[in-house]
């Protein structure tokens, strides 16, 4: 287990994200203690790094649904997806922003466990 969560920590390191350490109340007070050292370049970078990621972690949940679900569910899917992570929204809630750092997180997983390359 202490292999995997190595594995993560690097890999979030490599990518210029932030780690999660976890999603509890303290672990995002940490995570965001850790993003309030950074200087204002390296905070922008951290930025464009997981709304890169992001974006590509929501279309990999979009397409892991897309070959069962007929066209009109697909609609309600995203739709309820868009709500949930906040899409579109230039100032997503707080509830919002943790569901995004936990797609990222197991996006991650995903791909470490897979093998693939996430960059």
């Amino acid at each position: 287990m202490q292999d995997m969560e190595f594995s993560i920590l690097m890999c979030y390191l490599e990518k210029g994200l932030i780690p999660v350490a976890s999603f509890s109340p303290t672990g995002v007070d940490s995570f965001i203690d850790k993003f309030k050292s950074l200087t204002g370049h390296e905070k922008k970078h951290a930025h464009r790094k997981f709304r890169k990621l992001f974006k590509k972690a929501y279309k990999a949940r979009l397409n892991e649904e897309r070959p069962w679900r007929p066209p009109r569910s697909m609609n309600i899917l995203e739709s309820r997806l868009e709500k949930k992570y906040g899409i579109g929204s230039l100032d997503p809630t707080k509830r919002q922003r943790i569901n995004r750092r936990v797609l990222v997180h197991s996006y991650v997983i995903r791909a470490l466990d897979l093998g693939n390359d996430w960059s």
